[in-house]
Protein backbone atom coordinates (compact mmCIF):
# COMPACT_ATOMS: atom_id res chain seq x y z
CA UNK A 1 0.00 0.00 0.00
CA UNK A 2 1.33 3.33 -0.92
CA UNK A 3 0.98 6.46 0.67
CA UNK A 4 0.87 6.52 4.82
CA UNK A 5 -0.42 3.66 7.32
CA UNK A 6 -2.74 4.69 9.71
CA UNK A 7 -3.62 2.53 12.78
CA UNK A 8 -6.39 2.88 15.24
CA UNK A 9 -5.42 2.34 19.20
CA UNK A 10 -9.23 2.13 21.35
CA UNK A 11 -8.16 3.04 24.87
CA UNK A 12 -9.07 4.79 27.92
CA UNK A 13 -7.05 6.11 30.44
CA UNK A 14 -6.81 7.43 34.72
CA UNK A 15 -6.75 10.81 34.54
CA UNK A 16 -4.31 11.59 37.40
CA UNK A 17 -5.13 14.14 39.98
CA UNK A 18 -3.87 17.52 39.81
CA UNK A 19 -4.41 20.81 41.05
CA UNK A 20 -7.67 22.42 38.55
CA UNK A 21 -8.15 26.07 37.58
CA UNK A 22 -10.04 27.91 35.35
CA UNK A 23 -9.38 28.17 31.45
CA UNK A 24 -7.97 32.28 31.48
CA UNK A 25 -9.71 32.57 27.88
CA UNK A 26 -10.89 31.53 24.58
CA UNK A 27 -8.10 30.63 21.65
CA UNK A 28 -8.14 33.71 19.13
CA UNK A 29 -8.92 32.58 15.45
CA UNK A 30 -6.55 31.56 12.94
CA UNK A 31 -4.87 33.81 10.85
CA UNK A 32 -7.37 34.30 7.36
CA UNK A 33 -5.99 31.90 4.66
CA UNK A 34 -3.60 29.35 7.29
CA UNK A 35 -5.71 26.39 6.96
CA UNK A 36 -6.49 26.59 3.00
CA UNK A 37 -3.03 28.18 1.49
CA UNK A 38 0.59 28.07 2.88
CA UNK A 39 3.13 30.89 1.68
CA UNK A 40 5.44 30.28 -1.61
CA UNK A 41 6.33 27.48 -3.33
CA UNK A 42 8.04 24.45 -2.13
CA UNK A 43 11.92 24.66 -1.40
CA UNK A 44 14.35 22.85 -4.09
CA UNK A 45 16.66 20.35 -2.31
CA UNK A 46 20.16 19.79 -3.02
CA UNK A 47 21.22 16.46 -3.39
CA UNK A 48 23.89 15.71 -1.05
CA UNK A 49 25.63 12.32 -0.53
CA UNK A 50 27.60 11.11 2.28
CA UNK A 51 31.04 8.88 1.11
CA UNK A 52 31.95 8.36 4.60
CA UNK A 53 29.30 7.59 7.79
CA UNK A 54 30.23 8.52 11.60
CA UNK A 55 29.24 5.88 13.94
CA UNK A 56 28.60 7.25 17.17
CA UNK A 57 28.33 4.37 19.04
CA UNK A 58 28.10 0.51 18.44
CA UNK A 59 25.49 -1.40 20.40
CA UNK A 60 26.01 -4.57 18.53
CA UNK A 61 23.19 -6.90 17.95
CA UNK A 62 20.92 -4.81 20.38
CA UNK A 63 18.36 -2.59 18.77
CA UNK A 64 17.29 0.92 19.04
CA UNK A 65 13.75 1.74 20.01
CA UNK A 66 13.58 4.98 19.96
CA UNK A 67 16.48 7.91 20.55
CA UNK A 68 16.33 11.62 21.78
CA UNK A 69 19.20 13.85 22.37
CA UNK A 70 19.73 17.43 23.99
CA UNK A 71 23.26 18.75 22.95
CA UNK A 72 25.02 17.17 25.47
CA UNK A 73 23.76 13.91 25.83
CA UNK A 74 21.64 10.93 23.85
CA UNK A 75 18.99 8.69 25.32
CA UNK A 76 17.94 5.43 23.84
CA UNK A 77 15.65 2.61 24.15
CA UNK A 78 16.98 -0.93 24.21
CA UNK A 79 16.86 -4.49 25.28
CA UNK A 80 19.13 -6.41 27.70
CA UNK A 81 18.58 -9.36 25.05
CA UNK A 82 20.27 -9.43 21.55
CA UNK A 83 17.89 -9.45 18.67
CA UNK A 84 14.96 -9.23 21.02
CA UNK A 85 11.89 -6.45 20.10
CA UNK A 86 10.81 -5.55 23.42
CA UNK A 87 13.17 -2.73 24.73
CA UNK A 88 13.18 -3.20 28.41
CA UNK A 89 16.33 -0.36 29.05
CA UNK A 90 16.73 3.06 28.96
CA UNK A 91 20.14 3.95 28.21
CA UNK A 92 22.24 7.55 27.71
CA UNK A 93 25.58 8.64 26.81
CA UNK A 94 27.30 11.24 26.22
CA UNK A 95 26.95 12.78 22.16
CA UNK A 96 30.30 11.14 21.39
CA UNK A 97 29.18 7.75 22.60
CA UNK A 98 31.20 8.22 25.99
CA UNK A 99 29.87 7.13 29.38
CA UNK A 100 27.28 4.95 28.24
CA UNK A 101 24.90 3.06 30.92
CA UNK A 102 21.06 2.30 31.94
CA UNK A 103 19.35 5.14 33.69
CA UNK A 104 15.80 2.74 33.74
CA UNK A 105 13.94 -0.32 32.88
CA UNK A 106 11.13 -2.32 32.81
CA UNK A 107 9.80 -2.89 36.01
CA UNK A 108 5.93 -4.31 34.73
CA UNK A 109 6.71 -6.41 32.42
CA UNK A 110 6.08 -4.02 29.59
CA UNK A 111 7.82 -2.38 26.40
CA UNK A 112 9.76 1.05 26.76
CA UNK A 113 9.56 1.52 22.86
CA UNK A 114 7.69 5.19 22.23
CA UNK A 115 9.50 8.34 22.50
CA UNK A 116 12.07 9.36 25.46
CA UNK A 117 12.74 12.70 25.02
CA UNK A 118 15.10 14.46 27.06
CA UNK A 119 15.79 17.61 28.91
CA UNK A 120 19.92 18.45 30.41
CA UNK A 121 18.56 16.76 33.61
CA UNK A 122 16.15 14.34 32.83
CA UNK A 123 14.86 11.61 30.49
CA UNK A 124 10.84 10.92 30.34
CA UNK A 125 9.68 7.43 29.03
CA UNK A 126 7.14 5.53 29.21
CA UNK A 127 6.17 1.72 29.93
CA UNK A 128 3.78 0.17 28.59
CA UNK A 129 1.64 -3.14 27.63
CA UNK A 130 -0.10 -4.10 24.38
CA UNK A 131 -2.91 -6.42 24.37
CA UNK A 132 -2.62 -9.16 22.65
CA UNK A 133 -1.66 -8.70 18.50
CA UNK A 134 -4.54 -5.57 18.77
CA UNK A 135 -3.92 -1.91 18.66
CA UNK A 136 -4.48 -1.37 22.87
CA UNK A 137 -2.81 -1.70 26.02
CA UNK A 138 -3.66 -3.32 29.67
CA UNK A 139 -1.59 -0.77 31.43
CA UNK A 140 0.99 2.30 31.22
CA UNK A 141 3.54 4.26 33.62
CA UNK A 142 4.48 7.04 32.75
CA UNK A 143 8.32 8.20 34.75
CA UNK A 144 11.23 10.41 34.55
CA UNK A 145 14.41 9.68 35.31
CA UNK A 146 17.15 11.98 36.52
CA UNK A 147 20.74 11.95 34.34
CA UNK A 148 22.31 13.13 37.67
CA UNK A 149 21.14 10.46 39.88
CA UNK A 150 19.25 7.92 38.23
CA UNK A 151 16.04 8.24 40.69
CA UNK A 152 12.69 8.10 39.43
CA UNK A 153 10.06 10.33 39.40
CA UNK A 154 6.50 8.70 38.63
CA UNK A 155 4.20 11.09 36.67
CA UNK A 156 1.16 9.21 36.20
CA UNK A 157 -0.53 5.66 35.56
CA UNK A 158 -3.18 3.61 34.66
CA UNK A 159 -4.44 0.13 34.37
CA UNK A 160 -7.71 -1.62 33.96
CA UNK A 161 -9.30 -4.77 32.24
CA UNK A 162 -7.19 -5.99 28.72
CA UNK A 163 -7.41 -3.94 25.96
CA UNK A 164 -8.70 -0.68 27.48
CA UNK A 165 -6.59 1.92 27.70
CA UNK A 166 -5.39 5.04 25.92
CA UNK A 167 -1.56 5.84 25.89
CA UNK A 168 -0.93 9.31 27.14
CA UNK A 169 1.43 11.41 24.46
CA UNK A 170 4.21 13.37 26.39
CA UNK A 171 7.56 16.03 26.37
CA UNK A 172 10.07 18.00 28.70
CA UNK A 173 11.79 20.90 28.74
CA UNK A 174 14.13 21.52 31.14
CA UNK A 175 12.79 20.66 34.45
CA UNK A 176 9.29 20.53 33.14
CA UNK A 177 7.50 18.14 31.87
CA UNK A 178 3.95 17.70 29.84
CA UNK A 179 1.95 15.25 29.06
CA UNK A 180 -1.95 14.74 27.88
CA UNK A 181 -4.24 11.98 28.88
CA UNK A 182 -7.83 10.73 28.86
CA UNK A 183 -9.90 10.50 31.35
CA UNK A 184 -12.56 7.27 31.37
CA UNK A 185 -15.31 9.33 30.20
CA UNK A 186 -14.10 11.14 27.46
CA UNK A 187 -12.34 14.19 28.44
CA UNK A 188 -8.78 14.59 28.11
CA UNK A 189 -6.39 16.91 30.22
CA UNK A 190 -3.04 19.05 29.94
CA UNK A 191 -1.06 18.53 33.06
CA UNK A 192 2.49 19.72 33.91
CA UNK A 193 4.94 18.54 36.57
CA UNK A 194 8.20 20.69 37.84
CA UNK A 195 10.72 17.99 38.24
CA UNK A 196 12.85 19.79 40.40
CA UNK A 197 10.52 20.67 43.07
CA UNK A 198 6.99 18.19 42.94
CA UNK A 199 4.40 20.91 41.75
CA UNK A 200 1.85 19.29 39.18
CA UNK A 201 -0.81 21.17 37.66
CA UNK A 202 -2.92 20.76 35.03
CA UNK A 203 -2.93 23.42 32.09
CA UNK A 204 -6.37 25.36 32.03
CA UNK A 205 -8.10 25.12 28.27
CA UNK A 206 -11.41 25.16 27.55
CA UNK A 207 -13.89 22.49 28.27
CA UNK A 208 -14.29 21.58 24.36
CA UNK A 209 -10.58 21.10 23.63
CA UNK A 210 -9.39 17.47 23.77
CA UNK A 211 -5.63 18.03 23.94
CA UNK A 212 -2.98 15.58 22.46
CA UNK A 213 0.69 15.35 20.55
CA UNK A 214 2.12 18.40 23.21
CA UNK A 215 5.66 20.21 22.58
CA UNK A 216 7.51 22.43 25.39
CA UNK A 217 9.76 24.84 25.40
CA UNK A 218 10.21 26.92 28.06
CA UNK A 219 6.94 28.38 28.68
CA UNK A 220 5.55 27.89 25.49
CA UNK A 221 3.45 25.11 24.81
CA UNK A 222 1.81 23.58 21.32
CA UNK A 223 -0.33 21.00 21.06
CA UNK A 224 -3.36 19.46 18.90
CA UNK A 225 -6.78 20.21 19.67
CA UNK A 226 -8.37 16.59 18.84
CA UNK A 227 -11.31 18.03 17.56
CA UNK A 228 -13.37 14.08 17.39
CA UNK A 229 -13.84 11.34 19.66
CA UNK A 230 -11.74 9.05 18.15
CA UNK A 231 -9.32 7.16 19.69
CA UNK A 232 -5.55 7.98 20.01
CA UNK A 233 -2.01 6.82 21.13
CA UNK A 234 1.59 7.90 21.29
CA UNK A 235 2.01 4.98 18.82
CA UNK A 236 -0.99 6.85 16.13
CA UNK A 237 -0.14 10.13 14.25
CA UNK A 238 -3.83 11.52 15.23
CA UNK A 239 -4.40 15.13 13.57
CA UNK A 240 -6.60 18.46 14.58
CA UNK A 241 -6.26 21.36 14.90
CA UNK A 242 -2.78 23.33 15.92
CA UNK A 243 -3.02 25.39 19.51
CA UNK A 244 -0.08 27.30 21.36
CA UNK A 245 -0.70 28.14 25.02
CA UNK A 246 2.27 30.31 26.83
CA UNK A 247 2.10 28.77 30.93
CA UNK A 248 2.75 31.91 32.25
CA UNK A 249 -0.22 33.88 31.03
CA UNK A 250 -2.57 30.78 29.90
CA UNK A 251 -3.36 32.50 26.86
CA UNK A 252 -4.50 30.52 23.87
CA UNK A 253 -3.92 31.36 20.38
CA UNK A 254 -4.85 29.03 17.11
CA UNK A 255 -2.21 28.69 14.90
CA UNK A 256 -3.48 26.03 12.01
CA UNK A 257 -6.38 24.23 10.89
CA UNK A 258 -7.77 22.20 9.90
CA UNK A 259 -5.25 18.62 9.99
CA UNK A 260 -2.17 18.88 12.20
CA UNK A 261 -0.14 15.86 13.10
CA UNK A 262 2.93 15.43 15.34
CA UNK A 263 3.66 19.67 16.78
CA UNK A 264 7.12 20.28 17.62
CA UNK A 265 8.59 23.76 18.91
CA UNK A 266 11.37 25.62 19.86
CA UNK A 267 9.92 28.00 21.36
CA UNK A 268 9.68 30.73 18.62
CA UNK A 269 9.57 28.40 15.28
CA UNK A 270 7.03 25.02 14.84
CA UNK A 271 6.86 22.43 12.68
CA UNK A 272 3.92 19.50 12.25
CA UNK A 273 2.77 17.63 9.14
CA UNK A 274 -0.26 17.99 7.36
CA UNK A 275 -2.50 15.91 4.82
CA UNK A 276 -1.34 16.00 0.91
CA UNK A 277 -1.92 13.92 -1.99
CA UNK A 278 0.60 11.62 -2.90
CA UNK A 279 2.67 12.76 -5.44
CA UNK A 280 4.17 9.50 -7.23
CA UNK A 281 0.89 7.71 -6.70
CA UNK A 282 -2.20 10.12 -7.41
CA UNK A 283 -5.71 8.91 -6.27
CA UNK A 284 -7.31 8.82 -3.45
CA UNK A 285 -3.87 7.85 -0.93
CA UNK A 286 -2.58 10.83 1.14
CA UNK A 287 0.99 11.68 2.76
CA UNK A 288 2.07 13.77 5.50
CA UNK A 289 3.71 16.88 4.10
CA UNK A 290 5.96 18.78 6.70
CA UNK A 291 4.99 22.45 7.42
CA UNK A 292 6.78 24.74 9.06
CA UNK A 293 5.30 28.30 11.06
CA UNK A 294 6.50 30.93 13.41
CA UNK A 295 4.78 30.36 17.33
CA UNK A 296 3.31 33.92 16.59
CA UNK A 297 1.28 32.76 13.27
CA UNK A 298 1.58 34.03 10.46
CA UNK A 299 1.34 32.29 6.97
CA UNK A 300 3.11 29.27 7.17
CA UNK A 301 5.30 27.08 4.50
CA UNK A 302 5.12 23.75 3.28
CA UNK A 303 8.63 22.43 3.09
CA UNK A 304 8.35 19.59 1.17
CA UNK A 305 6.20 17.08 -0.72
CA UNK A 306 6.39 13.70 1.49
CA UNK A 307 7.93 13.76 5.13
CA UNK A 308 7.28 11.90 8.10
CA UNK A 309 8.36 12.81 11.71
CA UNK A 310 9.59 15.60 11.81
CA UNK A 311 12.47 17.04 14.43
CA UNK A 312 13.28 20.71 15.08
CA UNK A 313 16.58 22.17 16.71
CA UNK A 314 16.98 26.08 17.38
CA UNK A 315 18.50 25.90 13.91
CA UNK A 316 17.46 23.08 11.63
CA UNK A 317 14.20 21.10 10.79
CA UNK A 318 14.52 17.39 9.78
CA UNK A 319 12.36 14.45 8.56
CA UNK A 320 12.61 11.40 6.92
CA UNK A 321 10.63 10.48 2.87
CA UNK A 322 9.01 7.36 3.19
CA UNK A 323 8.81 7.74 -0.86
CA UNK A 324 12.61 8.35 -1.62
CA UNK A 325 13.88 6.76 1.40
CA UNK A 326 15.94 9.51 2.00
CA UNK A 327 16.67 11.79 5.02
CA UNK A 328 15.79 16.00 3.96
CA UNK A 329 17.21 18.70 6.47
CA UNK A 330 15.66 22.38 6.27
CA UNK A 331 18.60 25.63 7.45
CA UNK A 332 15.72 27.89 9.00
CA UNK A 333 18.18 31.35 8.86
CA UNK A 334 18.95 30.66 4.59
CA UNK A 335 15.74 28.51 3.67
CA UNK A 336 18.01 26.34 2.16
CA UNK A 337 16.82 22.30 2.07
CA UNK A 338 19.00 19.23 1.64
CA UNK A 339 18.18 15.97 0.62
CA UNK A 340 20.45 13.38 2.50
CA UNK A 341 22.16 10.12 0.93
CA UNK A 342 24.54 7.89 2.17
CA UNK A 343 26.68 6.15 -0.56
CA UNK A 344 26.23 2.12 -0.39
CA UNK A 345 22.33 2.54 1.50
CA UNK A 346 19.46 2.33 -0.56
CA UNK A 347 17.15 3.05 2.48
CA UNK A 348 17.90 5.29 5.43
CA UNK A 349 14.60 4.95 7.10
CA UNK A 350 15.89 5.07 10.52
CA UNK A 351 15.49 6.11 14.00
CA UNK A 352 16.58 9.62 14.44
CA UNK A 353 17.18 12.39 16.83
CA UNK A 354 17.95 16.13 16.12
CA UNK A 355 19.54 18.72 18.71
CA UNK A 356 21.36 21.67 17.62
CA UNK A 357 23.19 20.87 14.00
CA UNK A 358 23.43 17.20 14.98
CA UNK A 359 21.53 14.42 13.62
CA UNK A 360 21.50 11.08 15.17
CA UNK A 361 19.90 8.35 13.20
CA UNK A 362 20.25 4.33 13.56
CA UNK A 363 19.20 1.64 11.24
CA UNK A 364 17.61 -1.87 11.87
CA UNK A 365 20.08 -4.31 12.69
CA UNK A 366 18.81 -6.15 9.62
CA UNK A 367 20.05 -3.81 7.33
CA UNK A 368 22.88 -3.00 9.11
CA UNK A 369 25.35 -6.41 9.66
CA UNK A 370 22.72 -7.49 12.52
CA UNK A 371 24.48 -4.59 14.73
CA UNK A 372 23.39 -1.39 15.89
CA UNK A 373 25.42 1.36 14.97
CA UNK A 374 24.15 4.63 16.60
CA UNK A 375 26.13 7.40 13.61
CA UNK A 376 25.46 11.00 13.09
CA UNK A 377 25.31 13.69 10.19
CA UNK A 378 26.91 17.42 10.73
CA UNK A 379 23.78 19.28 9.12
CA UNK A 380 25.98 22.66 9.62
CA UNK A 381 28.66 21.15 7.68
CA UNK A 382 25.70 20.11 4.70
CA UNK A 383 23.62 23.25 4.96
CA UNK A 384 26.34 25.86 5.96
CA UNK A 385 25.09 29.32 7.18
Amino acid sequence: MSGRCQFVLALAVILVTGCQTAPQGQPSTPPSGSATGLAGGLPTPTLVTITSEHPVLRLGPFGVGNLACNGQTMAFSTSSAPRQSRNDLIKVAGMDGSNVHVVARATHGGTLTDAVPVSADWVVFLEYAQAGQGASANFWYLNAASLRDGHLVGLASATAPPGALELPTYAVSGNQVLWAQVAPDGSQALLTQDLAVGARSQVPLPAYMRPFSPSIAGSTVVFIDDETSAPASADVQHGGSLQRIDLGSASIRSLERPVVYAPVTNGKTVIWTTDAQDPLHPGPNLVWSPVIGSIDGGQPRRLAAVGDLTLLSDEFAAWPDHETRDIFAYRMNSGRLAEIRVAGRDDLRAVLALCGSTLLYALPPEVDGDQSVIRSIDLAHILPG
